[in-house]
């Protein structure tokens, strides 16, 4: 996934707890990982709804990140 630095430091203030930060982390990857989905996933709609169970899964999930690696990977 392409993101900018700002994507990184977005995803350090949300897994520390930042819904605010968490919000725009959402913002900012949504139009990759609708890129992604739609790779895979021809059909508009289905990868449409792809992208969203994986931005919900980031949501749940973020807490969990601890900075070691990037969060594009």
């Amino acid at each position: 996934m392409s993101l900018s630095v700002d994507s990184e430091a977005l995803a350090l203030r949300a897994a520390a707890g930042d819904g605010e930060a968490l919000q725009y982390l959402l913002v900012e990857i949504r139009p990759e990982v609708l890129r992604r989905c739609g790779r895979f996933l021809p059909c508009r709609e289905d990868a449409e709804e792809a992208a969203q169970d994986v931005l919900l899964q980031v949501a749940r999930k973020i807490t969990s990140f601890e900075g070691r690696s990037l969060f594009s990977t």
